[in-house]
């Protein structure tokens, strides 16, 4: 889950995250481009910090949602 720009509200990103995805699931991570946190419903700004929050799921079940990052990457101009 990442928080938008407002920082009020989190929203998944199943096309670059998707935890049920095998190839994410084998990798332990997920890359999400900047193009996409920059638009909606992101829509986050060059120098703004990139908040998530994340919840791991195994054999019993859903484990509680972690707390916020505190130690955010901050938006940054896309490598050209």
């Amino acid at each position: 889950m990442i928080k938008d720009s407002a920082m009020t509200t989190f929203y998944e990103e199943l096309s670059y995250c998707d935890g049920s995805d095998s190839d994410i699931i084998s990798q332990l991570y997920c890359e999400i481009p900047l193009t996409v946190l920059r638009a909606s419903p992101f829509i986050l700004t060059l120098g703004q910090p990139v908040i998530a929050t994340v919840q791991a799921k195994n054999e019993r079940g859903w484990g509680s949602t972690s707390a916020e990052s505190t130690t955010n990457a901050l938006m940054q101009t896309e490598p050209s």
